[in-house]
């Protein structure tokens, strides 16, 4: 996650050199915008016109000075933040004696699925399942001749078909 830190001044006055426009808000009004942002804990949006930086940030430090010398009414300040990364929750759905999960947004298997399969040493028919991303009792289904009446039971060197 990115760090953001600036410095800069909230004006008492428009100024056309270094105001885009001329609603300003009130330096202090600013000030205590930025501290309500600050305690709420919540993200906020860092955006810079012209340019691609648009972040969900949160602030991590906010110190200010009122007044400098010259500057009567301007208030100049240090600004501190941390790009902010959204989470999404899985919900789990129960039904009788299971239970599934619901991701916000699942990923295609992008796995290629052979044909066929050879039976190597220890494996067995759910560790094929898992290499593949299918469910062992399809592949016993699809195979029940070639290993018999107990999927427990393959050996090396079987030819198993997967698809």
């Amino acid at each position: 996650m990115r760090d953001f830190s600036f410095s800069s001044f909230f004006p008492r006055d428009y100024n056309s050199s270094y105001c885009e426009y001329e609603a300003i808000p009130a330096p202090w009004d600013a000030v205590q915008t930025v501290e309500r942002w600050m305690k709420s804990r919540k993200p906020i949006r860092l955006t810079v016109t012209g340019t691609p930086i648009n972040y969900a940030v949160t602030i991590r430090s906010f110190n200010y000075e009122p007044e400098r010398a010259g500057s009567p009414g301007d208030i100049y300040y240090d600004l501190a933040l941390k790009e902010y990364v959204f989470v999404t929750a899985n919900t789990v759905q129960m039904a009788a004696n299971s239970a599934s999960v619901k991701s916000a947004s699942t990923r295609q298997d992008s796995r290629e699925i052979p044909k066929s399969y050879t039976v190597k040493p220890g494996d067995n028919l759910t560790k094929i399942a898992l290499r593949y991303g299918l469910k062992w009792p399809d592949i016993y289904a699809k195979n029940a001749k070639v290993i018999g009446k107990d999927p427990n039971l393959i050996y090396p060197g079987q030819v198993l078909t997967l698809v």
